[in-house]
């Protein structure tokens, strides 16, 4: 083999083992330190009042047409747009319209927290 083909072969490997490298789920009530340690450093972040939006590249571009995106408030995630497989998310998501606060087409808001139980206990 030459060196260049074993250059070459080893940058392909190295560029593999990153794209398939599982990253570590951002969580609701995390920082912006936590989150950069969990999906490396935003490609940009704007702050806008208490808001904090932290921009990641995603892997469906162009196709899904945004970057994915960590939304912070008060310096605490509340919400991701995470369309890639390498940016997991464990949390209510307004991309699926479950996040505390998101208001749907139809003006329905989902509550801060889940309603309280009917008498009985159970749903």
């Amino acid at each position: 083999m030459t060196r260049t083909t074993m250059l070459l072969t080893s940058l392909l490997l190295t560029a593999a083992a990153t794209v398939v490298q599982a990253e570590t789920p951002v969580r609701p009530g995390m920082s912006a330190e936590q989150v950069t340690a969990a999906w490396g450093a935003p490609t940009s972040t704007r702050t806008k009042g208490e808001f904090t939006y932290l921009n990641y590249p995603s892997s469906c571009m162009p196709a899904c047409g945004t970057q994915d995106v960590v939304i912070l408030q008060g310096g605490k995630v509340v919400d991701a747009i995470a369309r890639s497989s390498n940016h997991p998310y464990d949390g209510p998501s307004s991309l699926t319209g479950k996040a505390p606060g998101f208001t749907d087409a139809a003006g329905v808001t989902t509550p801060a927290s889940p309603p309280p139980l009917p008498s009985g206990g159970t749903p």
